[in-house]
């Protein structure tokens, strides 16, 4: 079929967060030393980032001694970040977070993440915003409050040979908040706990860590390598039409999501497919999970590397809506790239959940267009042009970055007789031809009038 020509890569994203971490072994430390969290810059490679550094300001961790295994040296405590650069996270002080403090992670026994008193009963110590201007978060925002009333300091006891630690990201209040169980090693994040969701990663990007803390490293901070649970999903957009330059445009949805504007990507199942048989048809997908349930077994003795494994448990019609391409507020030309490594973005980053096979739908993504003359800048509207992306090419993995490319081309599908108010239908018809060249052919030229010849004489 002639449409708009999808090409579909995944590429592994540059930076696992199972490398995140690297314990600092130098540094101060003293006795009977707190218990504290440190994500160390040192020696990382350029693949390597930090968990604050990717947008994440908080965890959940549970921990516990080999010499009690019923009782838990920290049950779901609430750790959080304090950006006091940025002014974002948690707004904290060294007067109630005893360990805070060593943004530059020299010290072991200090750091900006903190645990202390971040009770969500503790009011009198409570973290909030602390000025006009700074995004600190609010302790108001049940998001971002610890499911225990209070928290206080945990100190390493000297007599275990061993103290492990159990976290996940982003922390979950509430009553979907995970649980864990010493006995199996083995959290688990209840039905619809897990959600996928567009652009806060610290709302929709999950993780997990794990570390074994062995007697001789006590007193030194804790570090903690995060793994992604879920997948991310980007796409681009780049043009090949020759004397013309193209910008995206808002396109309105006509399903639940009617009144959210942008590229639309509607979850469905094509006739035929895995055929070439054309033309096709398409209806709405009753198989796309946007929210899940989680089993994360660390390891237990027979168990030696953590898994995870979501599985969907909720399902919705909605479209995925990714904004448009987005330019600076003085730029006079917002069209779109015409290479395939130029291609633009769009600003939308969609945290979907990994469920491979079990998700068997596809998407038809519906574009809308300008197409503005280079010569005389003359313009022309294209309207919901479609393209569909097979589910073979849906089968998103875990701790994975997808990137769709989208080509347009002259042979696009849509409609240009809609003319600047962009609409979209749905379930789509198999996709047709939108721009029609101007053709001239059959040119003739009138016969000529002949008139009656006249005579004249010479003299």
């Amino acid at each position: 079929m002639k449409k708009l020509i999808l090409f579909a890569a995944s590429v592994a994203l540059l930076a696992s967060c199972a490398n995140d971490t690297i314990i600092d072994n130098g540094g101060k430390t003293e006795k009977n030393a707190p218990i504290s969290f440190q994500i160390s810059q040192k020696n990382m490679t350029r693949a390597d980032k930090t968990l604050q550094s990717t947008g994440h300001y908080n965890f959940g961790v549970w921990s516990y001694k080999d010499t009690d295994p019923a009782n838990a040296v920290m049950n779901n405590y609430l750790v959080g970040y304090m950006d006091a650069t940025g002014k974002k996270g948690y707004y904290m002080t060294a007067a109630n977070q005893t360990t805070l403090g060593d943004a530059t992670s020299e010290t072991n026994g200090t750091s900006m993440w903190a645990y202390e008193k971040m009770g969500s009963g503790q009011g009198q110590y409570s973290w909030t915003a602390n000025g006009t201007g700074e995004n600190y978060y609010l302790s108001t925002n049940d998001k971002y409050k610890s499911n225990n009333a209070e928290q206080w300091l945990k100190y390493w006891d000297l007599s275990s040979a061993s103290t492990e630690f159990f976290a996940y990201a982003p922390y979950i209040y509430g009553s979907l908040k995970p649980e864990f169980d010493n006995a199996t090693k083995k959290m688990t994040f209840s039905n619809n706990a897990i959600e996928a969701g567009f652009d806060d990663l610290s709302l929709f990007e999950y993780m997990y860590a794990y570390t074994k803390i062995a007697k001789a490293d006590y007193k030194k901070d804790v570090p903690l390598a995060f793994k992604r649970m879920n997948s991310k999903i980007n796409i681009k957009f780049w043009e090949d039409i020759d004397g013309y330059k193209v910008e995206i445009v808002d396109l309105k949805g006509n399903t639940t999501d009617a009144t959210v504007d942008g590229v639309q990507a509607t979850p469905s199942v094509r006739s035929g497919e895995g055929t070439t048989t054309s033309p096709f048809t398409y209806a709405l997908s009753s198989t796309f999970w946007t929210k899940g349930k989680a089993d994360v077994q660390f390891p237990n003795g027979t168990v030696t590397e953590t898994t995870c494994a979501i599985t969907g448990t909720y399902q919705d019609g909605k479209n995925l809506v990714f904004r448009i391409p987005e330019f600076a507020s003085s730029a006079t030309d917002n069209s779109i790239g015409t290479t395939r490594d130029a291609a633009t973005p769009s600003p939308s980053t969609y945290y979907g959940l990994p469920l491979g096979t079990e998700n068997a739908t596809g998407f038809n993504f519906h574009v809308s267009y300008k197409l503005i003359s280079e010569d005389t800048g003359e313009t022309i509207y294209v309207n919901n042009a479609t393209v569909y992306v097979p589910a073979a090419n849906v089968q998103w993995a875990p701790n994975t970055h997808y990137t769709y490319i989208f080509k347009i081309t002259k042979n696009s599908s849509g409609t240009t007789d809609k003319g600047d108010t962009p609409n979209y239908v749905n379930p789509a018809p198999d996709p047709t031809p939108s721009l029609y060249p101007i053709v001239f052919d059959n040119c003739t030229v009138e016969d000529w009038i002949e008139k009656d010849p006249t005579d004249h004489t010479i003299n």
